[in-house]
């Protein structure tokens, strides 16, 4: 896990998807916020969830970090929400 933190802060755009599936232990959940921490202000990070933020706490069980992760991740971030969307794909063939 320390490896992959060291290489997404590498990467210009780093992509999480589906944040809420995530399982990991404390330890595992401080490096994750150590990896935002030192993407804050300097790449883009692009995170899915079917999550609303407030309940985020929910994902990593402390509600310290879940505050510091999101208002690293919207301080100078978008947040686009598809809560009310309809299904936008056109074609059932396509994947």
């Amino acid at each position: 896990m320390k490896e992959l933190t060291g290489k997404g802060t590498s990467y210009r755009c780093l992509v999480v998807d589906d944040l809420c599936y995530i399982e990991a232990d404390k330890v595992g959940m401080g490096l994750f916020y150590s990896l935002i921490q030192k993407r804050y202000n300097k790449s883009c990070t692009i995170i899915t969830t079917v999550l609303g933020l407030a309940e985020w706490d929910t994902i990593f069980n402390n509600k310290q970090l879940t505050d510091g992760l999101l208002s690293r991740l919207t301080d100078n971030g978008h947040i686009i929400n598809f809560k009310n969307c309809k299904n936008i794909r056109k074609d059932p063939e396509v994947d």
